[in-house]
């Protein structure tokens, strides 16, 4: 019996060899003239041309099909997982080859590695959008790479993603010179300006009927992506019930899909109470926020936020004689992180239209930077405990939305559970609401709020009518 002790080297610009050594001597068998097909012993594999998987990855491979009194299927049998092992990498433009050779008596055998790698990239079709900034967003399709398929789909995602006004058709085909290739990305954009008007019936509790929602959007900004963004929403019968302008500036940043967010918005309105009088609230909110898009598959789609928020707020009570009772400014920050979750496809058991979507967010207000004294009627309190007793600047919220979507035929069954919790009594502002259309039907726009909140809508979608009007 033969004992074997493997071991493997790689030299620099050399091949990668896996090699079995006797550690004991003994005598060869005799030869068996009854076999109908060669026998050998296959001590050592040198594969030669690799640049992409590695040598610990290919000994690894290689490794079970070492040993003596090996047959040209065994050969093929290591030359199979070897290819394999490439595929599974992402290397689809890989072959292993297995050439003609002699084995002697040191039982060496070569296995070919062949190698396509990018000759060309061409960006074609692109109307708003340099050519250079897409392939900036496609590294693994550089020319001279060797393309890594799985990267390159995570990245032809990524970048379908960052913009809805714009569709990518990678073509693939053989290269000039044997063994390059030729990729080719399509690229079909429209004008990404967008412009809305809706009016609605999104109005709260006491306030006239109506709202204006308005929204002028430019998504690709010095042809690099950036956004910019402006919504306002006003109650178009009495303006100073409810009056918001909000902007938006988003830019890329980081990797493929990453994007930071600066966003403003101020907030005027003056909403009457049952018994006459009536609550001016005036408030302005700052926030930045990075998006971190995290390596998705098909079908999977997740992202990491971080963000800052800063809002000064004001409140006045007017009263049915017309006097007004100023509240001390609350003026705080919070820092906030999220995570989203979105599945569909295969992941699901590939059924059209069934969609699962999740998300969570925790804040956190900087009690150290929140905390300093006001006159609240006369005593000196914390902003918070004036404006709600007990409240601190150092709360803490745990947020979450499940929304899912399931296909009955043309309709739609739609679930969605929100929640909230809270470790304290929180400020109006930071308090969940629910009601109106985004949330429970019926209701007024945030006609519930809390500090603890839980809700659940179930829907059924009709068809779209537009099949029927064609």
């Amino acid at each position: 019996m033969i004992a074997l002790a493997l071991a493997a080297a790689l030299l620099p610009s050399a091949p990668v060899f896996a090699q079995a050594q006797a550690a004991t001597s003994a005598p060869a068998p005799a030869p068996n003239t009854a076999r109908a097909e060669p026998r050998f012993d296959l001590l050592v594999f040198a594969v030669e041309g690799d640049s992409v998987l590695g040598a610990d990855t290919i000994e690894r491979v290689v490794y079970p099909f070492l040993g003596p009194d090996k047959t040209v299927a065994d050969a093929e049998a290591a030359r199979k997982a070897l290819e394999k092992a490439y595929q599974d990498a992402g290397f689809l433009s890989v072959n292993v080859l297995l050439p003609p050779q002699q084995l002697d008596a040191s039982g060496e055998l070569r296995l070919q590695v062949v190698q396509a790698s990018v000759a060309q990239l061409r960006i074609t079709g692109t109307q708003y959008t340099r050519p250079g900034l897409v392939r900036e967003a496609l590294p693994a399709l550089a020319p001279g790479q060797v393309p890594n398929f799985n990267e390159m789909q995570q990245e032809l995602a990524a970048y379908s993603r960052s913009s809805a006004d714009r569709e990518i058709t990678p073509l693939i085909s053989a290269g000039e010179q044997p063994g390059t290739m030729a990729v080719e990305i399509k690229v079909a954009e429209s004008l990404p300006l967008h412009a809305s008007v809706e009016l609605n019936s999104k109005q709260s509790l006491n306030t006239a009927a109506g709202r204006l929602e308005s929204e002028l959007r430019y998504d690709n900004l010095f042809q690099r992506g950036h956004a910019l963004g402006l919504n306002w929403l006003v109650s178009p019968t009495k303006p100073e019930q409810a009056n918001i302008p909000s902007l938006s500036y988003q830019l890329p940043l980081g990797g493929p899909g990453d994007r930071l967010v600066l966003a403003w918005m101020h907030s005027n309105s003056n909403t009457p109470t049952a018994l006459g009088g009536g609550t001016v609230s005036r408030g302005t909110t700052g926030r930045l926020r990075w998006r971190d898009e995290l390596a998705s598959r098909d079908g999977l789609n997740h992202a990491l936020t971080w963000g800052l928020t800063l809002r000064r707020l004001q409140d006045m009570n007017q009263n049915v004689a017309g006097f007004n009772t100023e509240s001390p400014p609350l003026n705080y920050s919070t820092l906030g992180l999220g995570y989203e979750l979105d599945l569909s496809g295969p992941t699901l058991g590939a059924v059209p239209g069934r969609s699962l979507r999740l998300q969570v967010d925790v804040t956190a207000g900087l009690g150290a930077w929140n905390g300093r004294a006001v006159d609240c009627n006369g005593k000196p309190k914390d902003p918070f405990d004036c404006k709600r007793s007990g409240a601190s600047p150092s709360f803490q919220t745990v947020g979450a939305s499940l929304s899912a979507t399931e296909p009955l035929g043309r309709w739609q069954l739609m679930l969605r559970l929100q929640g909230q919790l809270a470790d304290a009594p929180l400020v109006p502002s930071e308090q969940v609401v629910y009601g109106g259309q985004d949330s429970v039907r019926g209701y007024y726009e945030g006609e519930q709020a809390g500090d603890l909140g839980l809700a659940l809508r179930t829907e059924l979608a009709a068809p779209s009518w537009q099949p029927l009007a064609q």
